[in-house]
């Protein structure tokens, strides 16, 4: 089991040195590669540095490690707390308070609430900047709606799920420019048995290729173009096939060639700061948290301005 000890001593999220246990989480599985944060040179004046470039357009993903201020981590993390206490009568000192296995959402209570404010014209906003040009992307209407807690308590064995694999944006977009990219910000460690995000490493070479080969029609229908693509190749539907959970281990222990990308998948795990950017055509999955502590991330999808291309069919 990731991190070692019980969760019964909760972290001091005061304390700025809150941290936790090495990426990496003792799963045995790869730890997504990752770049420096803001603070050891990631970008400069908006321009996201050429490793993570790079790491991005290849991978469909990059981690930038320590990106937001363990203080700022802190007081998000309050928030959040403060909020399922108020909503839910959650203690984050109280395990026994804890709706078992279960996912708690508190969108509403935290939209807009100062400890995200940072987030809409800090270092996050001038990293969209370089990603998808100054002015050209949307903000949220108030930062911190997106928020929803998993509570640990499974009770059977981590693996990786069958479903549902999917896309938050529609197939029909264009390629190019960049229509918007998928932000995920831990607030507290997350390893990859936690509920930590999924994704097909390099998915995006593959979905663009087999859009590509789709009428416009048949691309504007998501729900038959994602059934469509998920069993185009046997290794993907081999990935949505319900299968023996000792079995599906190895998804991410093997790479396999579709279409000449090497694909396959990864934890999204991490320590409390991190922050992921993932390319809109990734295709990615929530995970069961079987770890001893709530899932606490905050995502949001970024579109670039008069696209309005995210779906609502997963």
């Amino acid at each position: 089991m990731a991190f070692g000890v019980p969760y019964h001593q909760p972290p001091d999220l005061s304390d700025p040195t809150h941290g936790g246990a090495s990426a990496g989480f003792g799963s045995g599985l790869e730890t997504p590669k990752s770049v420096a944060g803001a603070r050891f040179g990631t970008y400069r004046a908006g321009v996201l540095s050429e490793d993570a470039r790079e790491q991005f357009a290849d991978d469909g993903y990059v981690r930038l490690a320590e990106f937001v201020p363990a203080t700022e981590v802190a007081a998000m993390a309050a928030a959040v707390w403060q909020a399922l206490g108020e909503k839910f009568n959650v203690e984050i000192a109280d395990p026994s308070t804890w709706p078992s296995a279960d996912r708690r959402t508190v969108n509403r209570e935290l939209k807009g609430h100062i400890a995200f404010g940072g987030l809409a014209d800090g270092e996050m906003a001038w990293v969209l900047d370089g990603l998808l040009g100054p002015g050209a992307w949307e903000p949220p209407r108030r930062w911190g709606g997106a928020m929803e807690v998993v509570f640990p308590g499974s009770s059977e064995a981590w693996t990786v799920p069958s479903k549902p694999w999917h896309l938050d944006w529609n197939y029909e977009v264009a390629p190019e420019p960049l229509v918007g990219v998928k932000v995920i910000i831990l607030l507290d460690d997350i390893s990859d048995h936690g509920r930590a995000t999924l994704v097909i490493s390099r998915s995006h070479h593959v979905v663009r290729g087999f859009v590509g080969g789709l009428s416009p029609e048949e691309r504007a229908d998501h729900r038959k173009t994602q059934r469509a693509f998920l069993r185009h190749h046997p290794w993907l539907a081999a990935l949505t096939r319900e299968s023996k959970a000792n079995d599906r281990l190895g998804f991410m222990r093997e790479t396999v060639d579709i279409a000449g990308s090497t694909v396959k998948v990864v934890a999204l795990s991490g320590r409390a700061g991190d922050a992921y950017l993932v390319h809109p055509w990734v295709i990615h999955c929530p995970s069961p948290n079987t770890d001893l502590r709530p899932r606490l991330a905050y995502a949001e999808n970024i579109q670039r301005r008069g696209t309005h291309t995210v779906s609502d069919v997963s």
